[in-house]
């Protein structure tokens, strides 16, 4: 999915897993591409106001307006969240309003119970302050193959509550 975005060399600016549509195969696509801008520089930056998906959004979009594809890295990872987390909104404890303050304290989103460790990580490399310092798609890409690969045991779901989740013979 995210390969045709940087070919395109296209900014999304609105990655959330609300914008992802999986299909047969589990080919996933992006769709909402109504924040979406080519961009001829490394950084696109916005110049008027608008209403915004702020729980997914970097401290450089927040704060100065500026989108390049380490700030579609950063959203990733909270669409990453969002899919390990079955489906939970991004910071569930807090409103938009609060994003400013949070982000320049440092705060970022706790390892769900049932996640691995290295999944986590991946998370927070995309959640660095600095753009520079995000992995790049083709890393995550080929970290998320290597891991799928090797592992099976992608969601641990016996840290949820049987009324939930039972495992269940079949029939």
């Amino acid at each position: 999915m995210i390969k045709n975005v940087l070919r395109f060399q296209c900014v999304h600016r609105d990655l959330a897993a609300r914008n992802v549509l999986v299909g047969e195969n589990k080919i996933c696509k992006i769709s909402d591409l109504g924040l979406a801008r080519r961009i001829r520089e490394d950084v696109y930056t916005r110049t008027k106001a608008a209403r915004l998906p702020v729980k997914w959004m970097p401290p450089e979009s927040l704060f100065h307006g500026e989108s390049s594809i380490a700030s579609d890295v950063w959203s990733y990872g909270v669409v990453l969240w969002e899919i390990f987390t079955l489906g939970d909104s991004p910071y569930p404890k807090y409103n938009g309003k609060d994003m400013p303050r949070l982000l320049q304290q440092g705060y970022r989103m706790p390892k769900p119970l049932h996640l691995s460790e290295s999944l986590y990580s991946m998370m927070l490399r995309c959640w660095q302050d600095k753009p520079e310092d995000r992995p790049s798609f083709t890393t995550i890409c080929d970290e998320v193959n290597q891991y799928y690969n090797t592992t099976k045991d992608y969601i641990n779901l016996d840290v949820f509550e049987d009324a939930l989740y039972v495992n269940f013979d079949v029939l």
